[in-house]
């Protein structure tokens, strides 16, 4: 896989990422949806083990996945697998009274935490996760170029934060990175900001590439999209606008779109996805989870999908427009 400069952090990344959160807490105490059939640790092992093998070396988590749950089971993972040193980490901040908080006192306290649950003395990088109206950004900035310094995390960025935000961070000290969603079908609104943010050399992370799997291909108009998700389709407002009424059938029309390209280029589905993704101004890397070994492996050739210009505008030409994506 081939591998791309992380904007000015120093670092060399692959173009794609593992995301872990689908990996569940591999038997550490978290939360989970009822009913959920969690992965096993063999299942774990062989998606971890398929990605790496396929070339990616960096995995995505964060303290708010599973209540700490997910970040304690890559660390466990990466060590039963003997590869803890060799695999770039990223993992994210949340707000108090679910997270450790955005005050200087949470974020030291949430990076620490962070690293005893992965086992390292550092992780390469790290994220507020979102914004946090009661904590002003600056203090919160000035607390993560803090322990930047200290080496406790090689660059720090900001996930899901709009441009405003990244400016007031961005004139206490340096933003390395951003991270936040994009895909087809979703998040239309974030082409301009990613594309803002590759012309100041802030690098990016994309999550979603896959539109909550609306673009693995899997899903048809016939499939119970209410049991895929346990039940709990209402709890998730994402989930809820992207696979209901108009929206859902707008976006199964790109898929049947996307995969008679795929047909005539010898590409899946999401692969087209990704690479459309990746070829996006600004988009350094994308984050991909899943818990099949076989689909971290295919997905990990989409960075080597080389889309010509002609190609790239003929995706475009599938992606929708108007208030139903709004």
């Amino acid at each position: 896989m081939r591998r791309v400069p992380f904007g000015t952090t120093g670092l060399e990344l692959s173009a794609i990422g593992l995301g872990a959160f689908e990996l569940g807490t591999g038997g550490h105490p978290g939360w989970a949806f009822d009913g959920e059939e969690p992965p096993s640790i063999e299942r774990i092992d062989a998606t971890i083990r398929a990605a790496l093998d396929a070339g990616v070396d960096w995995i995505d988590t964060a303290e708010e996945y599973h209540a700490g749950g997910n970040e304690a089971m890559v660390g466990d993972a990466l060590r039963r697998l003997g590869v803890g040193g060799h695999v770039a980490l990223c993992t994210k901040l949340w707000p108090a009274p679910e997270g450790s908080g955005f005050d200087r006192d949470g974020v030291r306290h949430g990076i620490r935490a962070s690293l005893e649950r992965l086992g390292r003395d550092h992780v390469d990088l790290y994220l507020l996760h979102t914004i946090d109206d009661a904590v002003p950004i600056e203090e919160t900035w000035a607390a993560m170029l803090e322990v930047q310094r200290e080496g406790l995390a090689q660059a720090v960025g900001l996930s899901n934060h709009e441009r405003p935000s990244i400016e007031r961070a961005g004139a206490v000290g340096p933003v390395g990175f951003v991270q936040d969603g994009l895909s087809m079908v979703d998040y239309p609104e974030n082409r301009e900001l990613l594309a803002w943010c590759g012309q100041q050399g802030i690098a990016s992370q994309v999550y979603e590439p896959l539109g909550s799997s609306m673009l693995t291909g899997a899903i048809t108009r016939e499939t119970d999209v209410e049991r895929l998700w346990g039940g709990h389709l209402q709890e998730w407002s994402l989930f809820d606008r992207l696979f209901r009424g108009e929206r859902f059938e707008r976006s199964m029309a790109v898929v049947d779109g996307m995969r008679a390209l795929g047909e005539a280029w010898g590409a899946t589905v999401p692969q087209l996805a990704i690479a459309w993704v990746l070829a996006q101004p600004g988009v350094t890397t994308a984050i991909v989870g899943t818990t099949n070994p076989a689909h971290a492996a295919a997905s990990a050739a989409a960075a080597d999908l080389e889309l010509t210009a002609e190609q790239v505008d003929q995706l475009e030409s599938l992606v929708p427009l108007g208030p139903a994506f709004a």
